[in-house]
Protein backbone atom coordinates (compact mmCIF):
# COMPACT_ATOMS: atom_id res chain seq x y z
CA UNK A 1 0.00 0.00 0.00
CA UNK A 2 2.84 2.37 0.87
CA UNK A 3 4.58 1.69 -2.45
CA UNK A 4 1.29 2.37 -4.27
CA UNK A 5 0.72 5.65 -2.40
CA UNK A 6 4.29 6.80 -3.01
CA UNK A 7 3.95 5.83 -6.67
CA UNK A 8 0.68 7.74 -6.98
CA UNK A 9 2.27 10.80 -5.36
CA UNK A 10 5.34 10.59 -7.64
CA UNK A 11 3.00 10.18 -10.64
CA UNK A 12 1.15 13.35 -9.66
CA UNK A 13 4.43 15.25 -9.24
CA UNK A 14 5.78 13.90 -12.56
CA UNK A 15 2.59 14.87 -14.40
CA UNK A 16 2.79 18.36 -12.90
CA UNK A 17 6.39 18.73 -14.04
CA UNK A 18 5.48 17.35 -17.48
CA UNK A 19 2.60 19.83 -17.71
CA UNK A 20 4.87 22.76 -16.82
CA UNK A 21 7.42 21.55 -19.39
CA UNK A 22 4.73 21.50 -22.07
CA UNK A 23 3.56 25.01 -21.14
CA UNK A 24 7.14 26.34 -21.05
CA UNK A 25 7.76 24.93 -24.55
CA UNK A 26 4.49 26.44 -25.82
CA UNK A 27 3.00 23.08 -26.79
CA UNK A 28 -0.52 23.40 -28.17
CA UNK A 29 -3.25 22.63 -25.60
CA UNK A 30 -4.65 19.87 -27.81
CA UNK A 31 -1.29 18.13 -28.00
CA UNK A 32 -0.59 18.71 -24.31
CA UNK A 33 -3.85 17.05 -23.24
CA UNK A 34 -3.23 14.05 -25.46
CA UNK A 35 0.36 13.54 -24.27
CA UNK A 36 -0.59 14.00 -20.61
CA UNK A 37 -3.18 11.22 -20.89
CA UNK A 38 -0.71 8.85 -22.53
CA UNK A 39 2.00 9.60 -19.93
CA UNK A 40 -0.54 9.25 -17.09
CA UNK A 41 -1.66 5.78 -18.22
CA UNK A 42 1.95 4.68 -18.75
CA UNK A 43 2.87 5.79 -15.23
CA UNK A 44 -0.08 3.83 -13.76
CA UNK A 45 1.18 0.69 -15.52
CA UNK A 46 4.68 1.24 -14.11
CA UNK A 47 3.26 1.78 -10.60
CA UNK A 48 1.19 -1.42 -10.87
CA UNK A 49 4.22 -3.46 -11.96
CA UNK A 50 6.31 -1.97 -9.13
CA UNK A 51 3.66 -2.83 -6.52
CA UNK A 52 3.43 -6.38 -7.86
CA UNK A 53 7.23 -6.71 -7.72
CA UNK A 54 7.21 -5.54 -4.08
CA UNK A 55 4.61 -8.19 -3.30
CA UNK A 56 7.00 -10.83 -4.58
CA UNK A 57 5.19 -11.52 -7.82
CA UNK A 58 7.51 -12.40 -10.70
CA UNK A 59 6.94 -9.44 -13.04
CA UNK A 60 8.91 -10.76 -16.02
CA UNK A 61 6.35 -13.49 -16.58
CA UNK A 62 3.56 -10.95 -16.09
CA UNK A 63 5.16 -8.66 -18.66
CA UNK A 64 5.42 -11.60 -21.09
CA UNK A 65 1.79 -12.56 -20.46
CA UNK A 66 0.67 -8.95 -20.78
CA UNK A 67 2.65 -8.67 -24.02
CA UNK A 68 1.03 -11.78 -25.48
CA UNK A 69 -2.38 -10.71 -24.25
CA UNK A 70 -1.70 -7.25 -25.62
CA UNK A 71 -1.08 -8.71 -29.05
CA UNK A 72 -4.36 -10.62 -28.92
CA UNK A 73 -6.24 -7.66 -27.53
CA UNK A 74 -4.58 -5.39 -30.10
CA UNK A 75 -5.87 -7.58 -32.90
CA UNK A 76 -9.31 -7.67 -31.34
CA UNK A 77 -9.29 -3.92 -30.76
CA UNK A 78 -7.90 -3.03 -34.16
CA UNK A 79 -10.31 -0.12 -34.57
CA UNK A 80 -9.45 1.30 -31.15
CA UNK A 81 -5.73 1.03 -31.91
CA UNK A 82 -6.38 2.73 -35.23
CA UNK A 83 -8.18 5.53 -33.36
CA UNK A 84 -5.26 5.82 -30.93
CA UNK A 85 -2.73 6.03 -33.77
CA UNK A 86 -4.91 8.53 -35.63
CA UNK A 87 -5.21 10.65 -32.48
CA UNK A 88 -1.43 10.68 -32.23
CA UNK A 89 -1.13 11.66 -35.91
CA UNK A 90 -3.72 14.44 -35.45
CA UNK A 91 -1.72 15.93 -32.60
CA UNK A 92 1.56 15.68 -34.50
CA UNK A 93 0.39 16.96 -37.91
CA UNK A 94 -2.14 19.44 -36.46
CA UNK A 95 -4.56 19.91 -39.35
CA UNK A 96 -6.61 21.81 -36.75
CA UNK A 97 -6.40 22.93 -33.12
CA UNK A 98 -8.88 23.36 -30.31
CA UNK A 99 -11.10 26.33 -31.14
CA UNK A 100 -10.82 25.95 -34.94
CA UNK A 101 -13.95 25.72 -37.04
CA UNK A 102 -13.79 22.74 -39.39
CA UNK A 103 -16.02 20.92 -41.84
CA UNK A 104 -15.85 17.14 -41.86
CA UNK A 105 -18.35 14.49 -42.96
CA UNK A 106 -20.77 17.23 -43.99
CA UNK A 107 -20.73 18.80 -40.51
CA UNK A 108 -19.41 22.26 -39.65
CA UNK A 109 -18.26 22.37 -36.04
CA UNK A 110 -15.86 23.93 -33.54
CA UNK A 111 -13.09 21.65 -32.24
CA UNK A 112 -13.29 21.24 -28.46
CA UNK A 113 -10.53 18.68 -27.98
CA UNK A 114 -8.68 15.78 -29.56
CA UNK A 115 -8.99 12.84 -27.20
CA UNK A 116 -7.07 9.58 -27.23
CA UNK A 117 -9.78 7.79 -29.23
CA UNK A 118 -12.24 10.49 -30.32
CA UNK A 119 -12.31 14.11 -31.45
CA UNK A 120 -14.86 16.24 -29.57
CA UNK A 121 -16.70 18.86 -31.61
CA UNK A 122 -19.57 21.32 -31.09
CA UNK A 123 -21.78 21.88 -34.14
CA UNK A 124 -23.11 25.29 -35.14
CA UNK A 125 -26.48 24.43 -33.55
CA UNK A 126 -24.65 23.66 -30.26
CA UNK A 127 -24.78 19.86 -30.41
CA UNK A 128 -21.88 17.75 -29.17
CA UNK A 129 -20.36 15.57 -31.90
CA UNK A 130 -17.84 12.82 -31.12
CA UNK A 131 -16.00 11.37 -34.10
CA UNK A 132 -13.57 8.46 -33.93
CA UNK A 133 -10.07 9.77 -34.63
CA UNK A 134 -9.54 7.41 -37.57
CA UNK A 135 -12.59 8.95 -39.28
CA UNK A 136 -11.25 12.45 -38.70
CA UNK A 137 -7.71 11.65 -39.85
CA UNK A 138 -8.83 9.53 -42.80
CA UNK A 139 -11.37 11.92 -44.35
CA UNK A 140 -11.12 15.17 -46.27
CA UNK A 141 -11.25 18.07 -43.86
CA UNK A 142 -11.81 21.78 -44.39
CA UNK A 143 -10.39 24.13 -41.74
CA UNK A 144 -12.16 27.50 -41.94
CA UNK A 145 -9.98 29.17 -39.31
CA UNK A 146 -6.66 27.65 -40.35
CA UNK A 147 -5.60 30.89 -42.01
CA UNK A 148 -5.91 34.36 -40.56
CA UNK A 149 -7.80 35.76 -43.57
CA UNK A 150 -10.50 34.26 -45.77
CA UNK A 151 -12.00 35.18 -49.10
CA UNK A 152 -15.76 35.31 -49.42
CA UNK A 153 -17.49 35.51 -52.81
CA UNK A 154 -20.87 37.24 -52.84
CA UNK A 155 -23.41 37.32 -55.63
CA UNK A 156 -25.48 40.48 -55.54
CA UNK A 157 -28.51 40.78 -57.81
CA UNK A 158 -29.62 44.20 -58.97
CA UNK A 159 -32.30 45.41 -61.32
CA UNK A 160 -31.29 46.15 -64.91
CA UNK A 161 -32.57 49.69 -64.58
CA UNK A 162 -30.07 50.59 -61.80
CA UNK A 163 -27.06 52.74 -62.62
CA UNK A 164 -24.00 50.47 -62.41
CA UNK A 165 -21.59 53.13 -61.04
CA UNK A 166 -24.04 54.08 -58.26
CA UNK A 167 -24.49 50.42 -57.24
CA UNK A 168 -20.73 49.84 -57.29
CA UNK A 169 -20.15 52.92 -55.07
CA UNK A 170 -22.78 51.73 -52.54
CA UNK A 171 -21.24 48.25 -52.40
CA UNK A 172 -17.71 49.63 -51.93
CA UNK A 173 -18.85 52.03 -49.18
CA UNK A 174 -20.68 49.20 -47.40
CA UNK A 175 -17.66 46.89 -47.54
CA UNK A 176 -15.25 49.57 -46.38
CA UNK A 177 -17.49 50.27 -43.37
CA UNK A 178 -17.21 46.63 -42.22
CA UNK A 179 -14.42 45.62 -39.83
CA UNK A 180 -12.10 42.93 -41.15
CA UNK A 181 -12.70 43.69 -44.84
Amino acid sequence: GVVFLIGALLRKIALGMFSRLLVRNHVDLTQAGFFQKVVGVTLWIIILLTVLAQLGVETTSIVAIVGAAGLGIGLALKDSMQNLASGFMLTVHQPFRAGDIIEISGQIATVDQIGIFTTHLTTLDNKKLFLPNNEVFGKPLLNYTGNEKRRIDLTIRIAYCEELQRVRRIIEETLLAEKGV
